[in-house]
C-alpha cells in the first residue's frame, strides 16, 4: 500500500454549513465561495502509462451525501453516487471524500456500470465491475479533502459510469463525496434516489434535490488506458490532503 500526503494552504470564504440535519436524507457540508484545490496525482502512483480523467475543475466547493432513509442496501443501492466517462478500459478509480467527525470505518461498494441511454439522459445501467466492502482508510476533516484510490481492470467499451454506494443504510452519513459547484459544467454526475424520500426516485441528476442544485460534477475520477490486461486488483491510497485556514 502506497500512501503520500500533500499539504496545501489556500484562503477561502465559507457560507453557513448545512451539516447533517437530523433525519434529513439529503446532506451537504456547506458551500464555499472558493473551492479547495486538489492537484492531479502523479502518473506512477497507480496505473502507470494511463490517462487520468476527471470532470471537475480540481476544486471542490462542497461535499454531499445521503443518509437515513436515503440509503438502503440490496440490489437497488439507493444512495449511490456516480460520474460518467468515455473510455475503453478503466484501470483505476479515485474518490474524493471529507467528513465532519461521524466516520467510524464504514465501507463502500465500488461499481462500474455501462450506460443506459434509453431515457432522457444517460444513467448507470448494468453493473460491469463490482468491488464490495471496500475500506477507504483515513478520511480528512472538512473543509479538508482526502482521496482513496483503487487499481482495477474493467473493460467498459465506451460511455460508462463509475461510483460507489455508502454502507450506512438508515443511519447518519459518515463521510461525503466532493462536489464541484463552479466548474465548466461538463460533468455527468448522477445519484440514485430512494423512493422513501420526497424527491424523484431512481437515477437522477443531483440537482433535482434543492441542496444539491449547484453540483456540476463529483469527486469521482478514473484512470483509463488501453487493455490493462489481467493484472490483479491492488488497493492503494494516494492520500492527497488539503488543509484550509
Amino acid at each position: 500500500m502506497v500512501r503520500s500526503l500533500t499539504l496545501l494552504l489556500i484562503v477561502f470564504c465559507m457560507s453557513p454549513a448545512t451539516h447533517l440535519a437530523a433525519q434529513n436524507p439529503a446532506a451537504a457540508l456547506g458551500s464555499r465561495d472558493e473551492g479547495a484545490f486538489l492537484p492531479d496525482p502523479g502518473r506512477l502512483t497507480i496505473c502507470p502509462e494511463s490517462a487520468f480523467l476527471r470532470n471537475d475543475d480540481q476544486t471542490f466547493e462542497n461535499a454531499v451525501s445521503w443518509q437515513h432513509e436515503g440509503v438502503s442496501g440490496g440490489p437497488q443501492y439507493y444512495g449511490a453516487w456516480a460520474e460518467g466517462y468515455t473510455a475503453s478500459f478503466v484501470c483505476g478509480i479515485q474518490l474524493v471524500f471529507a467528513q465532519v467527525g461521524e466516520y467510524t470505518g464504514a465501507t463502500i461498494d465500488i461499481y462500474i456500470w455501462d450506460s443506459d441511454t434509453s431515457g432522457f439522459i444517460p444513467v448507470p445501467g448494468n453493473v460491469i465491475c463490482y468491488f464490495p466492502g471496500v475500506h477507504i482508510g483515513t478520511v480528512a476533516q472538512y473543509p479538508n479533502f482526502s482521496t482513496y484510490e483503487r487499481e482495477v481492470c474493467c473493460d467498459v467499451g465506451g460511455l460508462h459510469f463509475v461510483g460507489f454506494w455508502p454502507n450506512w443504510p438508515g443511519a447518519v452519513s459518515q463521510f461525503s463525496v466532493g462536489a464541484d459547484e463552479d466548474g465548466a459544467g461538463e460533468g455527468m454526475p448522477r445519484t440514485k434516489i430512494s423512493p422513501s424520500t420526497s424527491y424523484p426516485s431512481g437515477w437522477q441528476l443531483p440537482n433535482v434535490v434543492p441542496i444539491y442544485e449547484s453540483i456540476v460534477s463529483l469527486g469521482i475520477r478514473e484512470y483509463s488506458g488501453g487493455n490493462c490486461g489481467i493484472s490483479p486488483t491492488v488497493e492503494t491510497s494516494w492520500g492527497a490532503i488539503k488543509s484550509l485556514y
